[in-house]
């Protein structure tokens, strides 16, 4: 059992020499980390804690982050903030707060990982099995003492390595209400003939029910025999799709009992977040005009780990429902809602649009007195909420565009409302895609047909899109936005036919008409 025992001993004093400059003066690396302390009833000690909050955070917010725990917080602190922040750049994870755990908690003190991780006790280390009051003391003070005092959402994720990684795996079996996520790096599942390994066959029906995440991850072939991970395996209830417990197991090759931490680390803090998106979830075009029998197809904007559910018929999708996997083509009529499933579900994200099947607009005859080159506008001076009646106003400033309507656009002089009125030349038959990035309040008419009506509220910053068949001819335009000082017209775009792989496009000025002269 020495033997065996080496590497949690091992990783002891090579972290502690690797990373003890960076523990000692975290000002170097973390000028944000913040040092507490409270008294422990449990334990009968006070125990430090550095906690570090995000770069976004600012004093007096009323935002709220989720938070990782991080144990051996003597050397890991640094790795969990280093991680964490990657992780949080590649908008794999929400924003979020660490709060780091020493394990020497006096100064040239004993490091109290032996008895604080170990769930049971053993002849040959005479501290041990204090696993019980740790967590004990995790649940019942630690994290209420965050919860009152640091902008905490009360959603935390438990992460430890070796024999941290031991207490993380028997966290989730004897008590899972504290946390929603566990990383177990290279667990010490050896511990006193595989104690925790035991628990976990007498505990796998009680985790089938569990929506928690769970990652554990050790070195390939001989490693994981070494540290009692390789059962696990064959234990935890079968994963996959509708199933309450997410849990992975992962073994590096060509990695040692110290590098693969910060594999595991990134991987772990990524996958407890699966299905995450900082990005709202849509598709286009979001609505449209369908004609019978002539398919469109739908492109849902998304990130390549998250996987998107749809239905047609206005339900809401579940994990079961079909999954979009690049393009969508509908070829009849259509409520379409589509859902990204997070592990954390206040993350998950859906999107509905509305297609109908109808005939292609008509065009009308070709205007007189128009030349091609823009659209008409004019400015109209006021503070408003939403569109005002046009027709009770007058202009403080008109003209015509110039070129494209992406290059050719004013600043607007003061706060006030824009109309651009025109005609559209379409010379081929086809279905038509259209898209504004409006600031505020927008509605953009092509004949007759409303392409968009926006409030000016909802999903801010967000492009707008509309599908719509069209045949050859001239489409009266009108488009009327609001505007504040300084903005200049929305970005106005579109999709013409056989370019639906195709980025929109700005509209050729030849295309656009006007009765200005």
């Amino acid at each position: 059992m020495k033997t065996i025992a080496f590497p949690g001993l091992l990783i002891l004093l090579v972290l502690s020499g690797a990373f003890a400059a960076g523990a000692q003066n975290p000002a170097s690396w973390c000028p944000v980390i913040q040092h507490d302390s409270l008294y422990s009833d449990t334990l009968k000690e006070e125990r430090p804690i550095q906690v570090i909050l995000p770069e976004k955070y600012q004093a007096g917010s009323s935002e709220k982050y989720d938070v990782l725990y991080v144990l051996d917080g003597d050397w890991n602190t640094k790795l969990g903030f280093d991680v964490t922040r990657f992780v949080e750049s590649a908008n794999f994870i929400p924003h979020m707060m660490i709060v780091s755990i020493p394990n020497i908690i006096v100064p040239n003190g004993p490091n109290l990982r032996q008895r604080d991780y170990t769930p049971s006790h053993v002849g040959y280390q005479p501290e041990s099995g204090g696993a019980d009051r740790f967590l004990s003391f995790l649940k019942n003070e630690l994290i209420p003492y965050i919860n009152k005092k640091y902008p905490s959402t009360g959603k935390n994720t438990l992460w430890g390595t070796s024999l941290g990684g031991l207490v993380t795996v028997y966290a989730i079996l004897a008590d899972p209400s504290p946390f929603e996520s566990y990383i177990a790096n290279d667990p010490s599942l050896w511990w006193d003939n595989g104690y925790v390994t035991k628990l976990a066959i007498q505990k796998k029906e009680a985790l089938r029910g569990l929506r928690k995440t769970l990652w554990i991850n050790g070195r390939d072939g001989q490693g994981l025999i070494e540290m009692g991970i390789a059962p696990m395996d064959t234990i935890l209830p079968p994963a996959g799709p509708g199933t309450a417990l997410h849990w992975k197991l992962l073994a590096y090759p060509f990695e040692t009992h110290l590098s693969e931490i910060f594999k595991g680390s990134y991987d772990g803090i990524k996958y407890s977040y699966t299905g995450y998106s900082a990005e709202d979830l849509v598709y286009h075009p979001m609505n449209g005009i369908l004609l019978k029998d002539k398919p469109v197809r739908i492109f849902p904007i998304k990130q390549p780990w998250s996987e998107i559910h749809y239905t047609t018929d206005g339900s809401e999708p579940t994990p079961q429902s079909p999954v979009i996997d690049s393009v969508l083509s509908l070829s009849g009529p259509a409520n379409l809602i589509v859902r990204s499933f997070c592990y954390h579900p206040e993350f998950d994200r859906t999107f509905s649009g509305k297609f109908t099947v109808g005939e292609p607009l008509k065009p009308v005859a070709s205007p007189r007195n128009t030349k091609p080159g823009g659209w008409h506008y004019g400015y109209y001076a006021g503070d408003w909420k939403s569109l005002p009646d046009f027709k009770k106003l007058k202009p403080v400033l008109s003209g015509v565009t110039k070129k494209s309507l992406e290059t050719d656009t004013l600043a607007v002089p003061q706060t006030a409302a824009c109309v651009l009125t025109g005609w559209l030349e379409v010379k081929e038959d086809g279905y038509y895609m259209f898209v504004v990035k409006p600031h505020g309040a927008t509605t953009w008419w092509l004949g007759d047909q409303s392409l968009f009506d926006y409030d000016g509220v909802s999903g801010q910053d967000q492009y707008r899109s509309f599908t719509v068949p069209l045949v050859k001819g001239f489409y009266p335009v009108r488009l009327e936005t609001l505007l504040k000082k300084g903005e200049r017209l929305p970005l106005c775009l579109y999709q013409p036919p056989g370019h639906e792989r195709d980025d929109p496009q700005p509209f050729d000025a030849a295309l656009l008409y006007s009765n200005e002269r």
